[in-house]
């Protein structure tokens, strides 16, 4: 017997598009028909409003149509969506949310303010405490915390300071407390600067608001990971459903994918990623980094077996020795020129498919 599958459509606007094809049209179609109050504005980025549109095709095109359902778009309220109500994709049947718990869940999860029960598909920075990735990282690695020493009382640098000096000449910083709003900060020239102009390139190494963040978890240990600032080459996206890889995609953020090649693992990859390198095709190097990632997660499986399902970023580093570069959420993660049907084909039969927690009927949840 199948079960419920909730397609979540994020309402990204729909772009003004230099160049319609036939293809944007019927993506374009199809979400104005499931997602009625969907904006054409023309300012959202375009690759967010492709991988919504293919996730929600996809799901259509593997799954029963009479157990898909779509989240609609509701009013704005209180600064969000309140997005009580989901459409039945085979029978056209209109049902509170909360009547749909238990459904498995396809689409973006906000990374901000996620239901608590949904908090592990979205945010997958509990990682950097894997000795699976600590151990195949490739690099210096450690969690350091800047706690509050006392109500109110100052907040005790050392242990960042300390991180910052082991991982070398330059490192870089992320804050794994809760999400990846804030990106990742680089410090260089670590060994010139004395322990109060390191703390100050710590404090602003996140650009403006850096030092309310470093106030901001004053009370979380083990906010902050540090890492040495290495090379990482050929960056390959894995997805990863239920311990094993799937699928992957170089990470080319000039593809959508539209630009998918139909492969299980697509060869094209380019050596620095968000640089105007060119884009190549290296069978070789993505076949080295699939076996890599096959290895990697069966030292997450061995450690942490709940861990099913997730994104594994991986790359070549010093020497062309491939590492791991992260792990992301499955449901939030860019889906570059991936195979997209390979992937949710594979989530058709996943135990480790995330779901929706339950509700109270009529009670707002926040999923997308």
């Amino acid at each position: 017997m199948y079960e419920n599958h909730l397609v979540v459509s994020s309402g990204h606007p729909i772009p003004i598009f230099a160049e319609r094809t036939p293809e944007l049209d019927r993506l374009i179609s199809l979400v104005k028909q499931w997602v009625p109050n969907v904006r054409e504005e023309g300012t959202d980025d375009f690759d967010l409003f492709v991988e919504d549109a293919l996730r929600m095709e996809k799901a259509f095109a593997c799954w029963p149509r009479e157990r898909l359902w779509v989240r609609q778009l509701g009013q704005p309220k209180y600064g969000g969506w309140n997005n009580e109500r989901a459409v039945n994709v085979g029978t056209g049947e209109d049902r509170l949310l909360s009547d749909l718990a238990g459904a498995h869940i396809w689409g973006p999860i906000p990374t901000t303010d996620p239901e608590p029960e949904m908090a592990s598909y979205v945010n997958r920075q509990g990682y950097s405490r894997l000795t699976a990735f600590k151990d195949h990282a490739g690099r210096f690695v450690r969690l350091c915390s800047a706690l509050e020493q006392g109500d109110g009382g100052p907040i005790d640098r050392a242990d960042v300071v300390e991180a910052l000096r082991a991982a070398g000449d330059s490192a870089a910083v992320k804050i794994v407390a809760k999400d990846k709003t804030a990106g990742i900060g680089y410090i260089h020239q670590i060994a010139s600067l004395s322990d109060a102009e390191l703390w100050e390139a710590f404090d602003n190494c996140f650009g403006d608001g850096g030092e309310w963040l470093t106030y901001h978890f004053a009370a979380t240990r083990d906010a902050y990971l540090v890492q040495s600032a290495v090379p990482m080459h050929y960056e390959y996206r894995l997805f990863v459903v239920d311990h094993e890889v799937a699928v992957g995609a170089g990470c080319i953020v000039d593809f959508t994918p539209l630009n998918s090649t139909g492969l299980q693992f697509d060869p094209r990859v380019q050596r620095v990623r968000d640089q105007r390198h060119a884009i190549v095709e290296r069978p070789d190097v993505v076949e080295r980094l699939v076996e890599f990632g096959r290895m990697v997660a069966r030292k997450v499986r061995e450690e942490e077996p709940e861990n099913r399902s997730y994104v594994l970023d991986v790359a070549l580093g010093s020497n062309d020795v491939p590492l791991v570069v992260e792990l992301n959420s499955l449901l939030n993660a860019g889906l570059y020129a991936l195979n997209v049907q390979m992937l949710v084909e594979a989530l058709a039969t996943s135990k480790a498919f995330p779901r929706m927690a339950p509700r109270p009927a009529g009670s707002p949840i926040s999923i997308c």
